[in-house]
């Protein structure tokens, strides 16, 4: 039997926690910064040409409105929640699923179908 293990990891994820929060308009492109670099982004921010991983000296060269939020600081409720769903979209296919941080995961589907993972969101 082969075994199969995906890493799913959900991008924007933590930034809709940060725009659920209500803290800031939505108009802003959001970035979440761990140290120097982009953790994760918005739409928006996507849109605007900012990569996950890139220096936020650069993000902020790319976007000047740009608000950056450290990772640290993002509610974890409203994260709690987002990655709940997440993984229950990942459970619903194979029981084995084990989180690696609140917007990723790895999930186990030796001896079953891999299911399009584009398409699980």
């Amino acid at each position: 039997m082969q075994t199969i293990v995906c890493y799913a990891r959900m991008p924007g994820l933590l930034a809709r926690a940060v725009c659920n929060n209500h803290v800031h308009s939505t108009a802003s492109p959001v970035v979440v910064v761990e140290g120097s670099l982009v953790r994760d982004r918005c739409p928006l921010a996507a849109h605007g040409g900012i990569r996950i991983g890139e220096p936020m000296s650069r993000a902020r060269r790319l976007c000047v409105p740009l608000l950056a939020v450290a990772l640290a600081d993002v509610d974890t409720q409203v994260t709690a929640s987002l990655s709940t769903r997440f993984l229950d979209v990942l459970a619903a296919h194979t029981p084995i699923v084990e989180p690696d941080g609140p917007d990723a995961a790895y999930a186990d589907f030796t001896g079953g179908p891999v299911p399009d993972l584009a398409t699980l969101t």
